[in-house]
């Protein structure tokens, strides 16, 4: 189990990531970050409309603004119960709801325990690789479906 100051941490920061001021900060790194990113998820996404993507440390709502709107079912995970509000405050304004199964706060490396039981896709593009402990093994534990794929910078 992760001690309070990591979830602490990522709390406080959710102010941060929602308010925009992240994206004012780091913008021209996060764009490249992104666009980087979008290349590979776009090669792995299920052919399958409707198929369950975890997003897991889904901070505040990255990737489902892109992949809900394509017809994806979505579960989101993150550390920060702060930065699920805002995931699920972001879905909400931008009516996305019916595209997201479920909401989770929980460790990353606790993925194993969701009840979905099984993904089409794991995303795990997080930024606080840092403080997860194993890092392979824990992007190990989200079970995908056969065929599966998991993208994960950890």
């Amino acid at each position: 189990m992760v001690s309070k100051a990591p979830r602490e941490q990522w709390d406080q920061q959710e102010i941060l990531y929602a308010s925009g001021e992240g994206h004012r900060r780091f913008g021209r790194f996060l764009d490249l970050y992104e666009a980087s990113c979008w290349r590979y998820i776009e090669t792995a996404l299920p052919e399958v409309e409707k198929s369950l993507i975890l997003e897991a440390g889904c901070g505040t709502g990255r990737w489902v603004e892109r992949l809900a709107p394509l017809g994806y079912q979505m579960v989101l995970s993150d550390l920060s119960s702060e930065m699920i509000r805002c995931a699920h405050d972001k879905v909400e304004r931008l009516g996305l709801s019916d595209h997201v199964v479920a909401y989770y706060v929980l460790d990353i490396c606790q993925m194993h325990a969701l009840p979905e039981a099984s993904f089409d896709l794991v995303l795990a593009f997080i930024g606080g690789a840092e403080l997860v402990p194993r890092r392979q093994a824990c992007c190990q534990r989200a079970p995908p479906r056969d065929q599966a794929w998991r993208l994960c910078d950890l």
